[in-house]
């Protein structure tokens, strides 16, 4: 695969060095074909591809294993490398699986009385190895020759939902719980490993540099002036300019949440960024699992909340189940703490400073929901290019689908008092 992702092919050499430290130093691989993962419009940053490969824990071993694997590199488009410094983004996400979520996994295990191997914290895909670079790196620093190699949970029968639609009730309710799980055991490791959340996880938990262009028009207000292009929104300006103004602005990124309600949050957590998968016999759905967890960021898990629920739900969900999943997930958090020996967690985490901080977040969180649905509604055919982001999505219009979820978040806003 060369420096500057023209070429995606990933060879056996290179597929078995990133296989080794974890699928054993005498990995062989037999067979290797790599392939796009996703088409035109469902990636807008990082370049993933699909590999199918047939290797052998050694070259003795007699038994040859089939291997499903998506490969995340660098972008290949200058145009979003100018945004998005990914050096950072893929040292954060890195530390994520490799060492975060096995940390979530031993704290489960340990802490929680009737954990087992097949129960423990596994809602993220398998980590089958990554590179950093390259070159001999002593300082051991990201570059544009990172790979990071996890399984593909779609051969192992995980879908996604669509984006425009939006989940029903019933992934709503599992993306919730499993949420509110994952919450609950960063604040438990926090509690219970302080030097090692305090040391490694803040550190590697940061806001990514974030480079807007110069000549770009400011966002919030393209936001604005569209949302106020539907009459239905007219009665709310005031409110809704306030949420798209400066202080909203600046606050996006700068506002730190106060104790307690500080610790890791995922930052893009959307209907793509979650998979589902059933029970063949059932046909109900058995498990999930998140991914991209580049955005992660040490503050108000909460704000996960907000935007999810706003940006990736039915209408009807937003409408008329708001509150129940919000209850779900307070009520999740809180029991999945007492599981791991957390002390007293509502009193600590009580439901009024939940409400409190939720209504803090969900107006930091406005931009990130009309933005996402722009996004998601845009009609993009296959000649769209990464590169071409501001253009067709961003300079473009917005269609009646776009409009009625903006009008359905307004809504569900008012409902809440968030607005």
């Amino acid at each position: 695969m060369s420096n500057n992702n023209n070429n995606n092919e990933i060879d056996r050499d290179e597929l078995e060095s990133l296989l080794r430290p974890r699928y054993g130093p005498k990995c062989r691989v037999l067979e290797a074909e790599t392939s796009d993962f996703l088409p035109p419009g469902e990636n807008f940053a990082c370049t993933l591809y699909k590999v199918e490969a047939r290797a052998k824990r050694s070259e003795n071993e007699e038994n040859e294993e089939r291997l499903s694997l998506v490969a995340k590199t660098f972008p290949s488009s200058e145009a979003v490398l100018k945004i998005f410094d990914f050096n950072c983004l893929f040292e954060k996400e890195i530390f994520f699986y490799d060492k975060l979520a096995p940390a979530l996994r031993r704290l489960e295990l340990r802490y929680r009385a009737d954990a087992t191997e097949d129960d423990a914290f596994d809602i993220v895909p398998k980590l089958y190895g990554f590179r950093k670079s390259r070159k001999a790196n002593e300082d051991d620093k990201v570059d544009d020759g990172v790979v990071l190699l996890m399984e593909n949970l779609k051969a192992k029968g995980y879908y996604t939902m669509n984006k425009v639609k939006g989940l029903d009730l019933a992934h709503s309710r599992q993306a919730v719980l499993h949420l509110a799980r994952m919450h609950a055991l960063a604040v438990a490791l926090k509690h219970h490993e302080p030097d090692f959340f305090a040391g490694e996880v803040v550190k590697h938990a940061i806001v990514a540099p974030f480079h807007e262009p110069e000549d770009r028009e400011d966002l919030y207000e393209v936001m604005r002036r569209l949302l106020m292009l539907d009459e239905r929104n007219a009665p709310y300006a005031d409110q809704i300019a306030k949420l798209l103004g400066a202080e909203y602005k600046a606050g996006f990124f700068l506002y730190q949440a106060p104790e307690p309600w500080c610790s890791i949050m995922h930052f893009d957590f959307w209907t793509n960024n979650v998979l589902y998968h059933r029970d063949e016999a059932t046909g109900r759905i058995d498990d999930c699992k998140f991914i991209d967890f580049q955005n992660y960021v040490y503050n108000s898990p909460l704000r996960d909340l907000p935007y999810f629920l706003c940006s990736s739900t039915e209408a009807s969900v937003m409408r008329d189940h708001l509150d129940e999943l919000l209850d779900l997930y307070y009520e999740t958090f809180c029991r999945v703490l007492r599981s791991v020996q957390y002390p007293k967690p509502e009193a600590v985490f009580t439901r009024r400073s939940f409400d409190e901080q939720l209504k803090i977040d969900a107006k930091l969180e406005f931009f990130h929901n009309v933005l996402a649905i722009k996004f998601f509604c845009a009609e993009i055919d296959a000649s769209f290019e990464p590169g071409q982001i501001d253009a067709v999505i961003i300079d473009s219009g917005v269609n009646k689908t776009g409009y009625d979820k903006w009008h359905n978040i307004v809504q569900a806003y008012l409902r809440k008092d968030w607005l």
